[in-house]
């Protein structure tokens, strides 16, 4: 896997997920929603489900990064922060990323388990050990706490 920064959208992985969003989705949409994303990469087998991704499967944490980092950038600034040719045609159209509790919730239990790994260093959870033996760990997981932040601001957002 080619890894450019620490974000999910700075790999190949990560840009697959968006190149499978963007052909099968996002198109000319002016509202998206997490539950719609998420569903269509579970579809291409780009996200799995606890229970389906027992072998911590690189790729489906990837796309569950990605998704968490989308709505990290949506949130703090409207649109996403990632180099894409498409990326002004594809975001200026989208008026709504609209999130239910439920979906939130779903991801941040993701990302927290993805999270709880890396405290304890597993390397057998490949995202872990990838990340782990790299100089950019500390950044890495500051990244991963400040996804986590963002998505339980989310869910107090949505749960007054």
């Amino acid at each position: 896997m080619s890894v450019w920064g620490i974000r999910a959208l700075e790999c190949d992985q990560g840009l697959d997920a968006m190149d499978c969003l963007t052909a099968n989705y996002l198109g000319s949409k002016q509202q998206i929603s997490l539950e719609e994303m998420a569903m269509l990469l579970s579809e291409h087998g780009l996200l799995c489900s606890k229970e389906q991704n027992n072998d911590h499967s690189q790729c489906s944490d990837i796309s569950a990064l990605v998704l968490a980092e989308l709505l990290y950038e949506w949130h703090n600034y409207g649109y996403p922060q990632y180099d894409c040719e498409c990326e002004s045609t594809i975001w200026q159209s989208i008026k709504v990323f609209s999130a239910s509790p439920l979906a939130l919730e779903a991801l941040l239990a993701h990302i927290k388990d993805i999270y709880h790994d890396v405290q304890l260093q597993n390397e057998e959870r490949s995202l872990v050990k990838l990340w782990f033996h790299s100089a950019y760990w500390h950044a890495w997981v500051e990244h991963l706490e400040s996804l986590m932040d963002n998505l339980i601001e989310l869910l107090h957002e949505a749960h007054p």
